[in-house]
């Protein structure tokens, strides 16, 4: 029987090929230890992509704020321009 030590050298390929024709404990063993450590990562990575998307989502919010205000802004112009043109036409009008 092979044992921990070698199965631990080996590559994951090997050891998905020795499990399918040569299955045993210390084969299981290894397995379950790899199976282990790659939920690890990939949890540790999952809270890494939350905590992006989260900061993604707070940084579109403030584009949003941003935008309205700017949207604001052009409005308030466009209607003080509207009034000056006004304005213009009537002295145009008084001075004719």
């Amino acid at each position: 029987m092979t044992d921990r030590i070698y199965y631990r050298s080996r590559g994951n390929r090997f050891l998905f090929e020795e499990a399918k024709y040569v299955p045993n404990a210390e084969l299981a063993i290894v397995l379950a230890e790899r199976l282990e450590d790659a939920e690890a990562e990939y949890e540790q990575r999952l809270e890494e992509a939350k905590e992006r998307a989260n900061d993604f989502e707070i940084d579109a919010n403030r584009l949003d704020d941003k935008v309205y205000q700017l949207q604001s802004e052009i409005a308030r112009m466009e209607s003080i321009i509207d009034g000056m043109a006004a304005e213009i036409e009537q002295l145009k009008e008084t001075a004719k």
